[in-house]
């Protein structure tokens, strides 16, 4: 013989009622977040190199760069921010980080893409050279001077040798 289904209790279903609105107020909070968060990288260029876990040298940094895939985890937020039609300073920067990164002739034409795009949302060379060239100073890598040549831009900074 077996036995009835236990039904659950009214102070037990009032508790997962409880947690199932937690969880949901918790998904609303996270979907918000995230959403504001891409709004805002999507409104100007943001560069997290500057300090923390991602900065050279970071734990995310390192990881990205041993594992190899600080190019995709770049040209896929450049793509994203393109697609979405942000800031072409936005989509400019992440694609210009990938090109620092890229090491095949696929990879740059990928990254020469992904800059005629972003000078097509910033309005031009010369308005995305403005916003993207000051975040490299000092030097770019033959692949990112290369793809932005292919792109039409061009930062007046030395080209380091080698890839």
């Amino acid at each position: 013989m077996t036995e009835p289904a236990q039904t659950i209790g009214v102070p037990a279903a009032r508790r997962l009622e409880r947690v199932q609105v937690a969880l949901l107020a918790l998904a609303a909070v996270l979907a918000t977040v995230g959403a504001l968060g891409f709004e805002v990288a999507c409104s100007r260029p943001i560069d997290l190199n500057q300090a923390g876990p991602t900065a050279p040298g970071g734990v995310v940094d390192t990881f990205l760069v041993v594992s190899r895939l600080s190019y995709g985890a770049h040209a896929f937020i450049g793509a994203l921010l393109g697609a979405a039609g942000c800031d072409g300073g936005a989509v400019g920067l992440q694609w210009l980080k990938a090109g620092w990164h890229a090491e095949t002739p696929e990879q740059e034409a990928a990254v020469a893409a992904g800059l005629r795009r972003a000078v097509a949302l910033a309005g031009g060379s010369q308005q995305l050279e403005q916003v993207v060239c000051p975040y490299f100073p000092t030097e770019v890598r033959p692949s990112q001077d290369r793809a932005m040549r292919q792109a039409g831009l061009q930062c007046d900074v030395p080209v380091v040798e080698g890839d």
